[in-house]
């Protein structure tokens, strides 16, 4: 079973920060807003995401927002969980690189098989 998630240290560390990002082509021009906010106490990150959308042709905007409740984990917190379902934690490592999860380390692939 291989999984990632956010990773608890890191989001503690660095703190989830305001983004904007935005893409475009010949018919449309697409930004997005990233608002987050920290709540400790349930270990998650409520990720709001408003969306500007123009229509370059007729110069038409649409605004649209949505929600995102990101969870996040501690290692020792995945590996007790992946216990309780079976499952043996083989590998946590940082996502892409493959380095040791650390504070800087915001995402995390864990490597799980049944026992």
């Amino acid at each position: 079973f291989l999984f990632d998630s956010w990773h608890g240290p890191a989001v503690l560390h660095l703190e989830p920060e305001n983004r904007t990002r935005q893409v475009e082509d010949e018919h449309f021009r697409v930004v997005r807003y990233a608002t987050p906010t920290l709540i400790e106490a349930q270990q998650v990150v409520d990720v709001r995401f408003d969306f500007e959308v123009t229509d370059k042709a007729n110069g038409r905007v649409a605004r649209f927002s949505e929600m995102h409740r990101m969870r996040y984990l501690f290692k020792e917190e995945a590996s007790g969980l992946l216990e309780a379902c079976g499952l043996e934690l083989l590998r946590a490592q940082e996502w892409i690189t493959g380095d040791q999860p650390g504070k800087t380390s915001w995402s995390v692939s864990y490597l799980a098989r049944k026992r």
